[in-house]
């Protein structure tokens, strides 16, 4: 989709989930952020996997079970590339799950960079 004019790249983004109202009503946020976003995509959609060593170290993967976007055996796969531990995690929602499941994805994260869990990390409202 990184390839399509404004308007049509705009509506893609919003069919996807990914456009909060605060930012699709500001259209100098928009101006800012479009190419930003845009570029990652085209990163995304460019990508072409090529087979190299495997990581020594551990991964986390993060699936959201109703992305459009992403599938769960795509993020499996990421076991394949590691010579370390792998954990696999679902979250209810879409592709953006990190928005409406924050402090879920927090605690995640925070386990996998704190192996002992002495300690839990809040997440900070940023609204």
């Amino acid at each position: 989709i990184h390839t399509l004019s404004d308007p049509a790249f705009l509506g893609e983004l919003i069919a996807y989930g990914g456009v909060p109202a605060a930012i699709g009503n500001n259209n100098r946020m928009l101006n800012a952020l479009l190419p930003v976003i845009r570029s990652d995509l085209a990163l995304v959609e460019r990508y072409d996997f090529e087979p190299a060593r495997r990581l020594n170290c551990p991964i986390t993967a993060i699936y959201a079970t109703h992305d459009p976007v992403v599938e769960s055996a795509e993020l499996m796969a990421w076991r394949e590339r590691t010579t370390g531990a792998f954990h696999f995690h679902e979250l209810s929602g879409d592709h953006f799950f990190h928005s409406s499941q924050p402090q879920a994805l927090v605690d995640i994260i925070h386990h996998a960079l704190n192996a002992d869990g002495t300690r839990r990390a809040e997440c900070k409202s940023f609204a």
